[in-house]
Protein backbone atom coordinates (compact mmCIF):
# COMPACT_ATOMS: atom_id res chain seq x y z
CA UNK A 1 0.00 0.00 0.00
CA UNK A 2 1.75 2.85 -1.01
CA UNK A 3 1.46 6.02 1.21
CA UNK A 4 -0.12 3.78 4.19
CA UNK A 5 2.02 4.25 6.65
CA UNK A 6 1.80 6.95 8.93
CA UNK A 7 3.85 9.77 9.46
CA UNK A 8 6.43 8.70 12.55
CA UNK A 9 6.73 4.96 11.51
CA UNK A 10 9.91 2.94 11.91
CA UNK A 11 11.77 1.06 9.26
CA UNK A 12 14.44 -1.15 10.17
CA UNK A 13 18.09 -0.70 8.90
CA UNK A 14 18.61 -2.19 5.81
CA UNK A 15 21.27 -3.57 4.29
CA UNK A 16 23.57 -2.77 1.66
CA UNK A 17 22.66 -4.90 -1.79
CA UNK A 18 26.45 -3.81 -2.61
CA UNK A 19 29.70 -2.66 -0.69
CA UNK A 20 30.49 1.27 -0.52
CA UNK A 21 33.60 1.71 -2.87
CA UNK A 22 36.72 2.85 -1.94
CA UNK A 23 37.20 5.67 -4.35
CA UNK A 24 40.68 5.88 -3.13
CA UNK A 25 41.79 2.34 -3.48
CA UNK A 26 40.11 2.32 -6.50
CA UNK A 27 42.07 5.39 -8.28
CA UNK A 28 44.90 3.64 -7.12
CA UNK A 29 44.54 0.22 -8.36
CA UNK A 30 43.51 1.56 -11.59
CA UNK A 31 46.80 3.83 -11.86
CA UNK A 32 48.79 0.71 -11.11
CA UNK A 33 47.34 -0.52 -13.98
CA UNK A 34 48.02 1.84 -16.08
CA UNK A 35 51.62 1.60 -14.85
CA UNK A 36 52.11 -1.87 -16.05
CA UNK A 37 50.08 -1.02 -19.54
CA UNK A 38 52.83 1.90 -19.81
CA UNK A 39 55.61 -0.07 -19.22
CA UNK A 40 55.77 -2.11 -22.21
CA UNK A 41 59.30 -1.08 -23.48
CA UNK A 42 59.36 -1.22 -27.50
CA UNK A 43 63.15 -1.39 -29.40
CA UNK A 44 63.54 1.96 -30.53
CA UNK A 45 63.59 2.35 -34.60
CA UNK A 46 67.00 1.78 -36.16
CA UNK A 47 68.20 5.14 -38.17
CA UNK A 48 65.76 6.35 -40.66
CA UNK A 49 67.62 5.21 -44.57
CA UNK A 50 66.10 6.81 -48.28
CA UNK A 51 64.28 5.13 -50.65
CA UNK A 52 67.25 4.86 -53.06
CA UNK A 53 69.26 2.92 -50.15
CA UNK A 54 66.61 0.60 -50.11
CA UNK A 55 66.01 0.00 -53.49
CA UNK A 56 69.77 -1.00 -52.95
CA UNK A 57 68.61 -4.45 -51.46
CA UNK A 58 67.61 -7.26 -53.85
CA UNK A 59 64.72 -9.35 -52.43
CA UNK A 60 64.57 -13.10 -54.39
CA UNK A 61 62.11 -15.85 -53.84
CA UNK A 62 64.79 -18.97 -52.76
CA UNK A 63 63.71 -22.30 -52.52
CA UNK A 64 64.46 -24.42 -49.81
CA UNK A 65 66.55 -27.64 -50.66
CA UNK A 66 67.81 -28.53 -47.20
CA UNK A 67 67.72 -27.30 -43.68
CA UNK A 68 69.94 -28.53 -40.34
CA UNK A 69 70.64 -27.41 -37.13
CA UNK A 70 73.92 -25.47 -36.52
CA UNK A 71 76.13 -27.74 -34.26
CA UNK A 72 77.08 -26.08 -31.27
CA UNK A 73 74.44 -23.21 -31.76
CA UNK A 74 71.51 -22.71 -30.04
CA UNK A 75 69.74 -20.62 -32.38
CA UNK A 76 71.15 -20.90 -35.93
CA UNK A 77 69.77 -22.99 -38.90
CA UNK A 78 71.77 -23.40 -41.80
CA UNK A 79 69.40 -23.27 -44.82
CA UNK A 80 70.30 -24.50 -48.83
CA UNK A 81 68.74 -22.04 -50.92
CA UNK A 82 67.89 -22.61 -54.95
CA UNK A 83 67.70 -19.27 -56.41
CA UNK A 84 66.83 -20.60 -59.71
CA UNK A 85 70.12 -19.81 -60.91
CA UNK A 86 72.32 -20.62 -57.82
CA UNK A 87 72.47 -22.36 -54.98
CA UNK A 88 73.33 -20.85 -51.91
CA UNK A 89 73.95 -21.13 -47.93
CA UNK A 90 72.26 -18.71 -45.44
CA UNK A 91 72.29 -19.14 -41.97
CA UNK A 92 69.28 -17.87 -39.41
CA UNK A 93 68.44 -17.30 -36.06
CA UNK A 94 64.92 -18.92 -36.30
CA UNK A 95 65.54 -22.37 -34.92
CA UNK A 96 63.99 -21.49 -31.46
CA UNK A 97 60.40 -20.72 -34.01
CA UNK A 98 61.37 -23.46 -36.59
CA UNK A 99 62.06 -27.08 -36.97
CA UNK A 100 64.31 -27.86 -40.19
CA UNK A 101 62.56 -30.53 -41.44
CA UNK A 102 59.44 -28.52 -42.03
CA UNK A 103 61.41 -25.56 -43.61
CA UNK A 104 62.57 -27.73 -46.63
CA UNK A 105 60.18 -26.94 -49.64
CA UNK A 106 59.02 -24.23 -48.13
CA UNK A 107 59.38 -20.91 -50.29
CA UNK A 108 61.11 -17.95 -48.76
CA UNK A 109 61.70 -14.11 -49.64
CA UNK A 110 65.69 -13.81 -48.99
CA UNK A 111 67.62 -10.29 -49.61
CA UNK A 112 70.64 -11.91 -52.11
CA UNK A 113 72.90 -8.80 -52.25
CA UNK A 114 74.51 -9.10 -48.35
CA UNK A 115 77.72 -9.20 -48.25
CA UNK A 116 78.64 -12.72 -47.33
CA UNK A 117 79.53 -12.95 -43.35
CA UNK A 118 80.89 -16.05 -41.37
CA UNK A 119 78.74 -17.18 -38.62
CA UNK A 120 80.20 -20.02 -36.37
CA UNK A 121 82.70 -20.66 -39.68
CA UNK A 122 79.93 -21.04 -42.04
CA UNK A 123 79.55 -18.60 -44.66
CA UNK A 124 76.09 -16.91 -45.06
CA UNK A 125 75.31 -15.06 -48.41
CA UNK A 126 72.58 -13.43 -47.58
CA UNK A 127 69.41 -13.14 -44.87
CA UNK A 128 65.80 -14.69 -44.56
CA UNK A 129 63.53 -12.14 -44.07
CA UNK A 130 61.13 -12.64 -41.18
CA UNK A 131 58.91 -10.63 -38.81
CA UNK A 132 58.16 -10.55 -35.22
CA UNK A 133 54.67 -10.11 -33.49
CA UNK A 134 54.93 -10.12 -30.02
CA UNK A 135 57.09 -12.83 -29.26
CA UNK A 136 56.74 -15.06 -32.07
CA UNK A 137 58.69 -14.94 -35.49
CA UNK A 138 57.24 -15.41 -38.71
CA UNK A 139 59.44 -16.23 -42.35
CA UNK A 140 57.85 -14.60 -44.65
CA UNK A 141 56.83 -17.85 -46.63
CA UNK A 142 55.78 -16.94 -50.65
CA UNK A 143 53.12 -19.00 -52.08
CA UNK A 144 52.16 -17.57 -54.92
CA UNK A 145 56.11 -17.72 -56.67
CA UNK A 146 59.12 -19.54 -57.04
CA UNK A 147 62.70 -19.46 -57.94
CA UNK A 148 62.31 -19.50 -61.41
CA UNK A 149 59.64 -16.41 -61.90
CA UNK A 150 60.29 -13.02 -60.79
CA UNK A 151 59.69 -12.21 -57.28
CA UNK A 152 56.69 -10.21 -58.21
CA UNK A 153 52.64 -10.90 -57.61
CA UNK A 154 50.79 -9.30 -60.47
CA UNK A 155 50.93 -9.88 -63.97
CA UNK A 156 52.70 -6.83 -65.99
CA UNK A 157 49.61 -6.60 -67.78
CA UNK A 158 47.30 -5.40 -64.89
CA UNK A 159 49.49 -2.80 -63.60
CA UNK A 160 49.15 0.68 -64.87
CA UNK A 161 52.62 2.23 -66.66
CA UNK A 162 54.54 -0.89 -65.91
CA UNK A 163 56.99 -2.38 -68.99
CA UNK A 164 56.29 -5.50 -69.77
CA UNK A 165 59.45 -6.01 -71.05
CA UNK A 166 61.54 -4.61 -67.73
CA UNK A 167 62.77 -7.49 -65.14
CA UNK A 168 61.32 -6.94 -62.16
CA UNK A 169 64.28 -6.87 -60.04
CA UNK A 170 62.81 -5.05 -57.15
CA UNK A 171 59.76 -6.29 -54.81
CA UNK A 172 58.89 -3.20 -52.62
CA UNK A 173 55.07 -3.98 -54.16
CA UNK A 174 54.97 -7.83 -53.46
CA UNK A 175 56.15 -6.65 -49.52
CA UNK A 176 54.12 -3.84 -48.76
CA UNK A 177 51.40 -6.38 -50.41
CA UNK A 178 52.19 -9.12 -48.27
CA UNK A 179 52.58 -6.99 -44.94
CA UNK A 180 49.15 -5.30 -45.44
CA UNK A 181 47.64 -9.00 -46.34
CA UNK A 182 49.88 -11.45 -43.97
CA UNK A 183 50.90 -9.52 -40.67
CA UNK A 184 47.37 -7.69 -40.07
Amino acid sequence: NFGGFVSGTKVADATPLFARIDEAAKMAEIEEMNKEEETEVYEPLKEEISFDEFEKADFRVAKVISCEEVKKSEKLLKFELDLGFETRTILSGIKHWYKPDEMVGKNLVIIANLKPRKIMGIESKGMILSAFEGDNLTALPIVFSSPEHPLFPLHATKLPNVNKEAPFKKCLLLIMVYLFIFCQ
